[in-house]
């Protein structure tokens, strides 16, 4: 499966089978990833 993102802050990592993003509020940054598999189960 391929994935792609058109904003490139985010971006699937095959290495460790997530997807990495960051937010942020003001100064704050905060970086996330979320398996594909908690992914998969959404879409169930």
């Amino acid at each position: 499966m391929s994935l792609h993102f058109p904003n490139p802050i985010r971006r699937y990592d095959t290495a460790r089978d997530c997807v990495c993003f960051w937010g942020s509020d003001s100064a704050l940054e905060i970086a996330f990833e979320v398996e594909f598999a908690a992914l998969r189960s959404i879409d169930s």
